[in-house]
């Protein structure tokens, strides 16, 4: 099984982050892990990371002190990838439990491409 690292870029995201957490954790797919990096958040963002992270262990959770921005944030995650595939989601979306899976699956059935996207439902 390929792992899948999911990186999730947060400032603060206290009133989305644990929804989009558990969308997460429920995907279909197991093989990964998810590195949430915040970017300076003064709200509790980071709290409610570390208690996912307490009761998770593909959680790893990167807080810190400085703000780079938006785009900065994103090139952390990029810079901290690891395993067969990356995928960067937002702290402030919710997850269709197959949406891992089919991905992967779709990746592995077409090795000419090196990305995918997915359309949201609102």
């Amino acid at each position: 099984m390929k792992r899948v690292t999911i990186c999730i870029p947060t400032y603060n995201s206290e009133a989305t982050l644990a929804e989009t957490l558990n969308s997460v954790l429920k995907q279909s797919y197991k093989d990964i892990m998810v590195k949430i990096f915040d970017n300076a958040s003064t709200d509790l963002t980071v709290q409610i990371a570390r208690d996912f992270a307490m009761r998770d262990q593909r959680i790893q959770i990167f807080a810190h002190v400085e703000n780079v921005g938006g785009e900065g944030n994103f090139n952390r995650c990029i810079a901290a990838a690891e395993g067969d595939y990356t995928a960067i989601f937002h702290a402030d979306d919710v997850y269709e439990p197959l949406m891992v899976e089919s991905q992967v699956a779709f990746l592995e059935d077409h090795p000419e491409c090196s990305a995918v996207a997915t359309g949201a439902s609102i």
